[in-house]
Parts: C-alpha cells; sequence; structure tokens
C-alpha cells in the first residue's frame, strides 16, 4: 500500500537483511542468557518476539519493507540494551523509543487490518487513531514490562518515553493515512507484500 514497484531483487535483499539482523539480534539475546543478566535478556526477547512473529507470520500482510525496517529497529534496540548503550549514549533512548514506535505502526496496521483496508480509505480519521493508538498502546505495555521486571526508572523517564513513543507512532500513522489515501488499488498491497 504504501509503497509499490519493490522489484524481487530488492524484496531478497531486504528479506535476508531482516533474517541476518534476526539472527545477530538472537546471538545477543543468547549471549546475555550465556553471561546471566536475566533483566536484559527477558528485555531482549521482548523485543524480537515482534519481530519474528512479523518476519514468520505476517509475510502475507506487511510489506517486507516495512518488516526490515521494524527489525533493524529492534535489532539496534537489543545491542543497546545487551550493552548497555542507553545508559552511555546521551538521549538514546528517546531515540529509540520514537524510531521504535515510527517503526512498528506500520507493520501492526498491515498485520491487523489487512482484511478491512479498503474500508479505512473512506475512513481516514480511524485508520490514523488506530496506529496511533497501537503505538502508545504498545509504548505502554513496554514501560509497564520495565516495571515488572524492576528497571530502574524515575516518573519522568517513562513519560518522556511514551512522549517519543507517541510522536513516533503518530508521525508513522499519519504519514500511512496520507500513503492510504493515494493508494489507487489495495491489490497493490499483494505485490509488495511478498516473505519477508
Amino acid at each position: 500500500m504504501l509503497l509499490t514497484g519493490i522489484n524481487l531483487r530488492s524484496q531478497v535483499t531486504l528479506s535476508v537483511i531482516s533474517w541476518l539482523t534476526f539472527s545477530a539480534s538472537f546471538c545477543v539475546n543468547v549471549y546475555m542468557l550465556v553471561q546471566q543478566a536475566w533483566q536484559k535478556t527477558f528485555l531482549t526477547g521482548a523485543v524480537l518476539a515482534p519481530a519474528i512473529v512479523f518476519l514468520v507470520l505476517g509475510h502475507k500482510k506487511v510489506p517486507v519493507l516495512y518488516t526490515a525496517i521494524f527489525v533493524m529497529v529492534c535489532g539496534i534496540n537489543v545491542v543497546s540494551m545487551g550493552w548497555g548503550l542507553y545508559s552511555s549514549i546521551p538521549h538514546l533512548d528517546e531515540f529509540a523509543h520514537f524510531i521504535t514506535g515510527f517503526a512498528l505502526v506500520p507493520c501492526c496496521v498491515h498485520f491487523l487490518l489487512h482484511p478491512v483496508i479498503d474500508y479505512f480509505k473512506r475512513a481516514p480519521l480511524s485508520f490514523f487513531l488506530i496506529g496511533l493508538s497501537i503505538g502508545l498502546g504498545v509504548g505502554a505495555l513496554w514501560e509497564i514490562l520495565e516495571w515488572l521486571i524492576h528497571i530502574e526508572a524515575d516518573y519522568l523517564d517513562t513519560i518522556t518515553d511514551l512522549v517519543f513513543d507517541g510522536l513516533g507512532a503518530g508521525l508513522a500513522a499519519f504519514w500511512a493515512t496520507l500513503r492510504l489515501r493515494t493508494d489507487v488499488d489495495s491489490r497493490d498491497l499483494g505485490q509488495m507484500t511478498k516473505c519477508a
């Protein structure tokens, strides 16, 4: 829907990049497990779970480009968590929340709304609000997860993370909504959703 005309070579390249990124991120997750860094293992596993869902189950619904972007963002998050980069690089946490919200929304709206995408061409505000809600909802679940496993964070950090989740999700939802309205035919969706 958002990007038509991706040729087969590009789709294969993006698929290979996605799987290599996922594999490297999984190795980081296993390394954290071997090091008995339980919190990091759990969090990196939680980041990789939606990536594998989109790689394996979303290949007929989610455009390969969106899957590749999302998996690469997951890889950045896993490496940043695994090696403690969030505490050593200023504003990396905020940037990560922004790009995660931005990368997650297109994948989720395609995965969840694929069967009814034509309806949303007539109701773009609903499409935008669903995308924004998905990004904010996943961001809130992430903050709850951090609280449950006792990640040291204060209220300001939580609020800041949610604001950046919302900004990324809002921008992605707005962009996807604009592209949805300019899409000529949703049957084009099948042309760009080849296997990831």
